[in-house]
């Protein structure tokens, strides 16, 4: 994340939550590998300072190409924590990570070439939670940066109260424009606690993303504080989280994340680049 934007100082989620659970029983270290870094040379230089490195990037994303080609050839184990639903490089590519963490189900077919495959989602439950006394009194709430494949501009379709919440830095100024033409609330990025309340005062949230455009948490989030959820029938991938019974906390992250730590502190030696 940019070092001076609202996100990389108040951003929180089930990643989040489910590392500092693992910060119980070891040492972590966070590192920001964003180019506008004022210190990038020395965040890079110490990503083999560890015993296991989890890189939180999608495929051919800028963190996991610094990551290849700054993480020493027989440095510590590694597993991507994939962000996004891109396909996968080739196998050799492919296994410069020991261990792949996926978000969806739907997800991991494309990783059946890889030997260790693990589930690890979830979002943090003791924030995102329902609020019985919260009055509904937002009819359509939209949740997300503002940028065409989130389709926020579906929610013109809708009527009553209308709200969208997303990082205004980089927006689309024409959906911008157009949403707040037709009466759309447009909010900036906000806290997760702030960002819970909003899902507890709606009566619907509208998570309209196509394939690409992200949303798991959103689904995740309206979900455990009680909202109705409304996804593409396009996206069977977000189908696949407003039809399954459990929503997976950041307890249940954090336990999945040790499994990888756990499987790479097994993995041979490296003595060779992958």
């Amino acid at each position: 994340m940019p070092p001076s934007s609202r996100k990389a100082a108040e951003w929180h989620d089930g990643f989040t939550a489910a590392v500092e659970l693992l910060q119980r029983d070891a040492d972590v270290t966070w590192l920001n590998l964003h180019p506008e870094h004022p210190s990038q040379d020395e965040q890079l230089a110490r990503l083999g300072d560890c015993d296991c490195l989890f890189v939180k990037s999608n495929w051919g994303w800028i963190v996991d190409e610094l990551v290849r080609g700054h993480c020493p050839a027989n440095g510590p184990p590694r597993a991507l924590l994939i962000s996004g639903v891109a396909d996968p490089p080739r196998r050799r590519r492919m296994r410069f990570y020991d261990v792949l963490f996926f978000e969806t189900h739907w997800y991991e077919p494309k990783l059946r070439r890889h030997p260790c495959r693990i589930h690890a989602f979830g979002i943090d439950t003791r924030i995102m939670r329902p609020d019985p006394g919260a009055q509904r009194t937002i009819d359509w709430l939209s949740v997300g940066a503002l940028r065409p494949d989130k389709r926020h501009e579906l929610l013109l379709e809708k009527e009553g109260r209308r709200v969208v919440v997303g990082d205004l830095v980089g927006a689309d100024d024409a959906l911008v424009a157009r949403l707040e033409r037709d009466g759309v609330e447009v909010l900036d990025f906000m806290g997760y606690e702030k960002l819970a309340q909003y899902y507890r005062c709606a009566r619907n949230v509208l998570v309209a993303a196509s394939v690409h455009g992200g949303g798991e948490r959103s689904v995740l989030e309206a979900r455990a504080c009680g909202a109705p959820v409304h996804v593409a029938e396009d996206n069977a991938k977000l189908q696949e989280l407003v039809s399954q019974p459990e929503v997976w906390d950041h307890e249940y992250y954090a336990r999945q994340l040790a499994r990888g730590a756990e499987a790479m502190a097994w993995r041979a030696p490296r003595v060779a680049s992958a």
